[in-house]
């Protein structure tokens, strides 16, 4: 038997050795003989932050050195928190002047989260340590991105605005390009700046995407209609495109009448978010096709059109190619 003693605890510790009678295995025991003196609670291990995953377990633990033994409380945002289901505390003495303290949710939920603290209180006094529990969610969007229509060599800025403290990464896109925080964006009368543009939160959970389309104010032709050089009996295929938005309504004229399908002539419109194109189709071509042609597009912003114009013979003049006037015309007998 050994005697000895710990002057920062200022306690007696006897150790206590024996063997078994198979002299196999030696058993050390410790006891406390001596009561440490009395000691307002004293904080010996701060609790340490958390974050988590909404769903997970959490788990916060306090050790307290006091004596006599302290009443241990728990608190969240200032609200005293009582052992109910879905929340566990567990007190225990470690030593007999040493309480350990802890407090655990086993499915954390959003409202679990915030500010905890553990205090202790004896006759002599007070100890307390605080932490915070974090949880973490797919990221909230609160406003999505809106279209924005804008006239050339304006400024255009889409605002995205989502939840505090939900996300831990922020992504911009135009279509499958990243961003870069430096870009700054303006419409050009070309295609390169329209198209989608999209923000996305994300953190360890998940992620959420809004999206919008930069536009124009009204219909602008990128492809006009262009020459064609049929013989009669062959088919010929007119073609443009077009950015608008709203999605505009397209029409087909020859002559300034509107085509109308039948068995030889067909048009097609189709869309991709704000580009637009459309297709003329004029099977069998006869000389009663000659003429110009003419698409119109219209919105609630505006209106254009493209227009080519023909000669019934033979292939147009120099002057005609000079004023870049194109068409369709038939040559009688071909084929």
């Amino acid at each position: 038997m050994s005697l000895r003693i710990r002057p920062p605890l200022l306690m007696l510790i006897l150790t206590v050795s024996s063997q078994s009678w198979e002299g196999a295995q030696e058993v050390s025991r410790t006891q406390i003989i001596q009561g440490f003196p009395q000691k307002a609670p004293k904080i010996v291990q701060d609790m340490s932050n958390v974050t988590v995953l909404l769903g997970e377990a959490a788990s916060l633990k306090c050790q307290i050195l006091a004596f006599p033994k302290p009443e241990v409380t728990w608190s969240r945002e200032g609200q005293e928190i009582i052992e109910l289901e879905g929340v566990k505390i567990v007190t225990i003495p470690e030593a007999e002047v040493l309480v350990s303290s802890e407090l655990t949710i086993p499915n954390i939920k959003e409202e679990d989260g915030g500010m905890y603290r553990c205090k202790a209180v004896n006759a002599l006094g007070e100890g307390q340590c605080e932490a915070e529990i974090t949880v973490l969610e797919v990221p909230k969007i609160l406003i999505e991105l809106s279209d924005l229509r804008v006239n050339s060599g304006q400024v255009a800025q889409f605002i995205c605005s989502f939840q505090e403290g939900s996300f831990s990464e922020v992504a911009w896109n135009h279509g499958d390009r990243r961003l870069e925080e430096s870009e700054r964006l303006k419409i050009a009368q070309n295609e390169k700046d329209h198209g989608e543009y999209s923000c996305t939160v994300s953190n360890q959970v998940g992620e959420v995407k809004t999206t919008a389309v930069l536009i124009n104010l009204k219909p602008s032709f990128t492809q006009k209609l262009k020459f064609k050089s049929v013989m009669e009996g062959e088919q010929a295929t007119f073609e443009c495109k077009l950015v608008a938005s709203p999605a505009p309504k397209i029409a087909w004229f020859h002559n300034n009448r509107p085509i109308r399908k039948d068995l030889r002539k067909n048009f097609k419109i189709e869309s991709a978010m704000h580009i637009h194109s459309s297709s003329l189709e004029i099977n069998n071509v006869e000389q009663k096709d000659s003429g110009s042609y003419k698409v119109f597009a219209i919105n609630s912003e505006g209106s254009a059109e493209t227009t080519l114009i023909s000669s019934t013979l033979g292939l147009p003049s120099t002057s005609m190619q000079l004023k870049e006037l194109w068409g369709i015309y038939t040559i009688p007998g071909a084929g």
